[in-house]
């Protein structure tokens, strides 16, 4: 944001609520939903409530993603202790699929695997955050191109 500010960048695009002064522009793009899935190895099909959380051989990115941080959140009081933290989402899913664990990203981005029925999503008795998209911007020093590019970003939200 502070770069924003001094204009070295035209756009911010971030997964927390940008704070900003005035001049700031924020715009909301989408929320994403995530879940938990794995191969038939490790799910099951009756529903899970938060506690039987700490029980999953959990396979997550880093501890300090947005996305982990608002999971964190949402369950305050469950120890979730994944077995392996990966670096990428692309990692993860390569773990899960091999069978050693369940993990937890975005639906959207294993929408042709579950699908497929390569990975199985777990039924929850509780609802998991979404994890929201902003923009934001200067108004007053906006070019052409970028102020095109946002509302190219605002309408496929």
């Amino acid at each position: 944001v502070s770069m924003l500010q001094t204009q070295n960048l035209d756009i911010v695009i971030d997964s927390q609520p940008i704070s900003a002064d005035k001049k700031t522009e924020i715009k909301y793009l989408k929320s994403y939903a995530h879940c938990f899935f794995s191969t038939d190895k490790h799910y099951t099909e009756k529903s899970l409530g938060m506690d039987a959380l700490a029980n999953l051989p959990l396979i997550i990115t880093s501890q300090n993603a947005e996305e982990i941080k608002l999971l964190r959140n949402a369950t305050q009081g469950v120890k979730i202790n994944p077995i392996i933290e990966s670096w990428t989402t692309e990692s993860m899913l390569k773990l899960v699929k091999d069978g050693n664990g369940v993990g937890y990203c975005q639906e959207d981005y294993i929408k042709d695997e579950l699908e497929s029925g390569v990975f199985k999503k777990f039924n929850l008795n509780f609802t998991l955050p979404k994890l929201d998209i902003y923009c934001g911007y200067m108004t007053d020093t906006l070019a052409y191109a970028p102020k095109k590019f946002i509302e190219f970003l605002v309408s496929k939200s």
